[in-house]
């Protein structure tokens, strides 16, 4: 066997066995379309209530959320696909509002009064093309909401070299955002607005040896327009007023997954990290690590743990007890400094064409989980738990 059929054959065993739930197969054989199938999963998102003491009003039952997802990939002759998603989710709870400083300066949540209910719906097609040497795709999406429109295009090209070993990848985007708040005259809040985001992608995967693979990556994007939420209040200086960011947002990130089978005992490790930066001075550090063994029967199970560290924008603080000098101000806990773990299992069954998985996942989030430590309390972070099931098919 010559060493281009060696290696093509490294690919393939790479494919079959370290890369079953990585995602990552379509982006090393590129020259290959991905088969056909259906994929549907559903998941129920539910946060923790906030401990009382840091509750001042509103109700602490936060966010609960039930996803559906389905997916249908289809050939089109022997150079095309095309992929079909659907989302639709289901939104209730309360969500923090702002914050007011209580007791010795510690912070104290408020939250929405009332259950928010809301639902969204999202479609997209992709339009896949055989190229001599990799391939092209396009995808539109709409995404619908009671008060967010969203219009969204991306073209997509992968290159693999002539042995298989390699492939480049890039990519832009494009998204087009409409903003319509509910009862924006009631709470004073923006009546509508619009969001214009831009993202390019350039990235690499690398065949390292017969059981190995390695991919890189850098993600840019742009987003400019309103960017505030409408639906978060800020206390300064013994007011309380509609949270304010700037109008811009230049985001990088730059991600590194790597793929390792060990044959001896039939498993993969995954271990993704994802480094992240932007000019609002969030920085973040995201580490991923699962372990994916085969079991007999057509059994798969998966634990894994993810730790992700943040440190907060410029402008966020629980309260300003001073106006800002530039007028941007934001107590939003996701802008905060802050660390996470969470923990999820998955269990996957496969009987002849049918994929069959169960997942559960808990996450935990704290201030002192930060690299850096706390540097503020954050009455809002949040803790949930999340269920999954369910189940792929190939034609």
């Amino acid at each position: 066997m010559n060493k281009k059929n060696n290696i093509h054959a490294t690919v393939q065993s790479l494919l079959a066995s370290a890369l079953a739930l990585s995602g990552l197969g379509q982006k090393v054989a590129a020259q290959t379309l991905e088969d056909e199938q259906v994929n549907y999963r559903y998941s129920k998102y539910d946060e923790d209530a906030l401990p009382d003491g840091l509750v001042q009003s509103g109700d602490p039952a936060r966010y609960q959320i039930e996803t559906h997802q389905f997916r249908l990939v289809k050939s089109i002759g022997d150079r095309y696909s095309l992929t079909f998603n659907a989302v639709h989710e289901t939104m209730s709870g309360s969500s923090p509002w702002f914050v007011l400083p209580g007791a010795n300066g510690t912070p104290v949540q408020i939250l929405s009064g009332a259950t928010i209910e809301d639902k969204r719906d999202e479609f997209r097609g992709k339009l896949t093309r055989l190229a001599e040497n990799g391939k092209w795709s396009l995808e539109l999406g709409v995404s619908d909401e009671d008060d967010y429109q969203a219009k969204s295009l991306s073209l997509a090209r992968e290159i693999e070299n002539e042995d298989k070993s390699r492939t480049w990848a890039l990519s832009g985007s494009i998204s087009l955002d409409d903003i319509d708040p509910t009862d924006a005259l009631l709470f004073d809040r923006v009546e509508s607005a619009e969001k214009d985001s831009f993202s390019i992608y350039g990235g690499l995967t690398q065949v390292i040896n017969r059981d190995t693979l390695l991919q890189v990556g850098l993600n840019v994007s742009k987003h400019d327009g309103f960017l505030s939420d409408p639906y978060k209040r800020v206390f300064v200086e013994n007011t309380i007023r509609n949270d304010n960011r700037p109008g811009s947002r230049t985001q990088y990130a730059a991600s590194a997954r790597l793929r390792h089978y060990l044959n001896s005992v039939k498993a993969a490790l995954h271990v993704n990290y994802r480094y992240y930066l932007d000019d609002w001075s969030v920085e973040a550090h995201t580490l991923d690590i699962s372990w994916n063994q085969k079991l007999p029967s057509g059994w798969r199970l998966s634990p894994a743990i993810r730790y992700h560290s943040q440190e907060s924008a410029s402008f966020y603080s629980p309260f300003f007890t001073d106006s800002p000098a530039n007028g941007f101000y934001s107590s939003d806990y996701r802008l905060a400094t802050y660390g996470a773990l969470s923990y999820r299992i998955s269990v996957n069954k496969t009987i002849n064409d049918w994929d069959f998985i169960v997942s559960a996942e808990l996450y935990d989030s704290k201030e002192s989980l930060a690299i850096s430590g706390t540097q503020f309390q954050t009455s809002g972070l949040v803790d949930f738990s999340r269920f999954t099931a369910g189940f792929n098919y190939r034609f």
